[in-house]
């Protein structure tokens, strides 16, 4: 079984890392209840840019989170961050 990942990328605007950094942990603490996932993290770059990670057991275990993502994305404030440079990225282990 192949581990899955998925990395949301974010730019905080000016002045607002600490409610996006705190919007992240949130969103991290909720998704720790689920199967399948083995490690979910808010990781911080130099320059200021923040990334919630969380790696899954398989791409089947983070297809199964699908609704609890859902609910979390509608929950969680986000409008700190850039939006037009928010990324995501999934990535299967090879």
């Amino acid at each position: 079984m192949h581990v899955f990942v998925e990395l949301h990328l974010y730019t905080p605007l000016e002045g607002r890392s600490e409610e996006t950094r705190v919007a992240l942990h949130e969103t991290a603490r909720q998704l720790k209840s689920e199967h399948g996932l083995r490690q979910v993290s808010v990781l911080e770059e130099d320059g200021g840019n923040l990334c919630l990670m969380s790696i899954w057991e398989s791409r089947d275990a983070w297809t199964r989170a699908h609704a609890t993502r859902e609910r979390i994305a509608n929950e969680v404030e986000l409008s700190s961050v850039d939006q037009a440079g928010a990324r995501v990225l999934l990535l299967a282990e090879t």
